[in-house]
This record gives structure tokens, sequence and C-alpha cells, in this order.
């Protein structure tokens, strides 16, 4: 299963103490629907800041989605830089340590939601600059071309075992079973 990708438009939902609430405007945001296990996804409150949440995933580079917005990321990737060639070299090992030799990615996101019963998260990402991958983006980019290199080579499932670590950092989160 590939990850999902929508885009459209909604009403800004935010959270308050007592609950949700609705605000008028309408603003344009992407959902990224992610295929992982339960038992690679923690999730606990920041001890500083008790609104937002920091969740922590193990996500098989198959499925991660391409098209993440870099906005946040201060640096730009240089595709066809060492560091992207060193990535993607550790990730065509497949030995399995990829999430251990490799920091992953760092988004932002408005909200997320793990699904329990389907093992999906489902991401919120809003069109704005202070949302998407706010580091990671050289390993952002060595993974969405290794593994499109290597399907465009007719491997349907070209690294079945390497995975990247998501940070994921929100306002909100919601646990659906």
């Amino acid at each position: 299963m590939m990850a999902d990708r929508q885009r459209g438009e909604f009403l800004l939902i935010g959270d308050t103490s007592c609950g949700v609430r609705l605000q008028a405007k309408e603003e344009k945001y992407m959902i990224l629907t992610i295929p992982v296990s339960q038992e690679h996804v923690r999730s606990f409150k920041d001890p500083n800041r008790p609104k937002i949440r920091i969740m922590h995933a193990l996500v098989s580079v198959n499925h991660w989605p391409e098209d993440v917005p870099l906005d946040p990321d201060p640096r730009v990737p240089k595709v066809q830089g060492p560091v992207v060639k060193k990535i993607s070299g550790s990730l065509k090992t497949n030995d399995g340590r990829f999430h251990l030799l490799n920091r992953g990615i760092t988004l932002s996101v408005k909200g997320v939601e793990f699904d329990i019963e389907r093992s999906l998260l489902r991401l919120n990402i809003p069109d704005r600059d202070s949302y998407g991958i706010i580091d990671g983006g050289h390993t952002d980019h060595a993974i969405v071309n290794t593994v499109n290199t290597l399907r465009e080579g007719g491997e349907k499932e070209p690294l079945p075992n390497q995975y990247v670590h998501l940070e994921i950092l929100s306002r909100m989160i919601f646990f659906t079973s």
C-alpha cells in the first residue's frame, strides 16, 4: 500500500482547552495517509507546552509520499550533491539499518491522526510556510528518487527492509479505534 495524498479546502479546525472550534476562514491543505504498524508509532506531550504533541513513527521507505512540502526547511536539498548520494547508497544496501544510521525527517503538521484499526497515519499539512518538512529534506529527496528509480526498473517493493524515522510536531492529535 502506498501513501495517499489529498488536496482540498476545509474549514480550519483548531484546538482549545474545552474541545474543537471552527474558524470561518477556508484554507488549502494536503492530507497524507501513510500505512504504518501500530508497533512503530509513539506519541507524547511536550513537557513544557502541553498543547503540542510529538509523534515518532518508523515508516517503510516504500510508503513515503512524494511532494511533501519543504517550505519550513531553510536549506534546499542539493539534488546531485554528495549528501544525497550517500543517503541513497545507504538506502540501496537494504540492510534494515537505514532508520538507525539516518536522522530521519521532522515534520510540522496542523493535525495528525493514527487510525489503530487500519494502521494508517494521517497528516494534515496546510498550504502555509510553517508546515511541512522542517529537517530532513535531503533524506526525503534521496528516498523519493531512489524508490522511484528502482520502481521504474521493475521492482514493486524495492526496499522492503528500509524504514525512515519520522518526528511529527503537531498542536492536535487524535487516536481513533
